[in-house]
């Protein structure tokens, strides 16, 4: 009897091992699939060039992501990457980056223009600047507040101003 009752404890075990192992499989499989199915576009306008007040070469750059995300070490990996090869033919005292996700109103028909931005700060996904040509800001946010510094390699907690 007791060995029976052994037996069936062992084999429930078995099965909820099992089960909680497929559901892990399946979790990862179709957080793996969002991230693999974004993509980073351009935003209209492209970009905004200007001279600032000391007289230096300036530009700002928009693009949106599209398709279903969320923010964990997969984005920051393909965000990184992407700045990894981030490529810009001018040099700019500062090259400002903002990659906005998709909406209704940001995508690829959007044609605002560089003013057109303000209050998207909660629809903000990253935010890089180059100084030099070398990355010394670089944000991943939500809901309009920098939630890691890639840059530093941490998690922070503050609102984003552009």
């Amino acid at each position: 009897m007791i060995l029976n009752t052994f037996r069936k404890i062992k084999g429930y075990i078995k099965g909820s091992v099992f089960t909680i192992a497929i559901l892990m499989v399946f979790s990862c499989h179709s957080n793996y699939q969002e991230v693999k199915n974004i993509k980073i576009e351009s935003l209209h306008p492209n970009h905004y060039e200007f001279m600032d007040s000391a007289d230096n070469l300036c530009n700002i750059d928009y693009f949106f992501l599209k398709g279903g995300f969320q923010v964990n070490d997969d984005l920051k990996n393909k965000l990184k990457d992407f700045f990894m090869n981030y490529n810009h033919n001018k040099m700019y005292a500062f090259n400002s980056v903002y990659i906005y996700k998709e909406t209704e109103e940001l995508n690829k028909e959007y044609r605002g223009d560089k003013n057109s931005f303000d209050g998207f700060n909660t629809e903000l996904i990253a935010y890089v600047r180059f100084r030099n040509n070398e990355p010394d800001i670089f944000y991943i946010l939500e809901k309009g507040n920098v939630v890691f510094d890639l840059i530093a390699d941490k998690e922070v907690d503050f609102e984003f101003e552009q």
